[in-house]
């Protein structure tokens, strides 16, 4: 086992720390960080990135251990002072994107970005559509891809570039262009569960039901599929009237989330109908408006259901 000196004792004073030189401090940090003992080396890496500003290595290996022990906050606190102090450091700019990108901070990585070439990293135009795509900014996003495009098409991401642009193109409307980038995703992947679950969307929107189909088959077959997934099979083979699958996969997808729009609510009442299973029905009926109150198919279809139970009333 490694013997290193008792932390406490050295943090006693600032000038019994002082007596080591920096990288006996930093050989200290590693030592304890071998030994697992996060916390110690987290109070030594700190004490070397006050010495010593521009030590862009000291401020990463204080954010991994801020992240081994689930501190995010923390780790972004020192991530925004390796910024402030080393905002021309390309290093320290692409490691911040990749934490940045990782944790789900979008814009505060378009920030960063800004600050790094894409004629030297031109996987910047693939931050920047990524960042957008994920604020819903998605015309910004896809004049990012296409910039990409423009530079070189031999990029080990590409995959992930194809992907995007059809999500990006499904979201602004353009079922086409959105087939076109998938597919060519498909040919490079078959496999990939996401992009056969934009193909099943995609074939939805375009009322090829049969293609929607093979295609789901494939997306929900992975082991705990995602709520989007559930929903989208069950939309699709509500559709091509196979009532009980659909109802499988919505009654999966209750299972699995709290957050459920009112069209799905409205789904679930249509198959219960279907069934004659009209205090279900109406049940969910109610439940789509408690939803969206102004949401007209389970408005109409509960007037239509309540008229029909009251003329049967008056009939008996």
């Amino acid at each position: 086992m490694i013997s290193v000196p008792n932390l406490q004792q050295l943090s006693n004073g600032n000038n019994r720390m002082d007596k080591f030189n920096f990288n006996e401090k930093l050989n200290l940090a590693l030592s304890y960080e071998s030994l697992g003992k996060n916390l110690h080396s987290i109070q030594i890496y700190t004490r070397l990135i006050i010495e010593d500003k521009s030590y862009v290595d000291g401020y990463i290996s204080l954010i991994n251990l801020y992240e081994k022990e689930g501190r995010i906050e923390e780790a972004l606190n020192v991530l925004e002072h390796l910024l402030e102090n080393n905002h021309h450091n390309d290093y320290a700019l692409i490691y911040s994107t990749e934490f940045l990108l990782k944790h789900e901070y979008w814009e505060k990585a378009l920030i960063v970005l800004i600050k790094i070439d894409s004629t030297v990293y031109p996987i910047v135009h693939y931050w920047r559509g990524l960042c957008n795509y994920n604020l819903k900014n998605y015309f910004d996003a896809k004049t990012a891809l296409e910039q990409l495009r423009k530079t070189d098409d031999k990029y080990e991401f590409w995959v992930h570039v194809l992907f995007l642009l059809a999500a990006i193109e499904f979201e602004m409307g353009n079922l086409p262009g959105a087939l076109e980038y998938a597919k060519k995703m498909e040919f490079v992947d078959s496999d990939n569960k996401e992009i056969n679950l934009l193909l099943a969307k995609i074939y939805f929107n375009l009322d090829m039901n049969t293609h929607a189909e093979e295609k789901i088959r494939k997306a929900i077959k992975f082991k705990q599929a995602d709520s989007e997934t559930l929903e989208t099979a069950a939309k699709i083979y509500f559709r091509s009237g196979d009532y009980k699958k659909s109802g499988k996969y919505f009654s999966l997808l209750l299972e699995s989330t709290d957050e459920l729009s009112a069209e799905v609510y409205y789904y679930i009442a249509a198959i219960a109908n279907e069934a004659q299973d009209f205090d279900k029905a109406e049940l969910y009926y109610k439940l789509a408006l408690k939803i969206d109150s102004s949401y007209n198919p389970a408005l109409d279809a509960l007037n239509y259901l309540t008229s029909q139970k009251t003329g049967k009333t008056r009939n008996e």
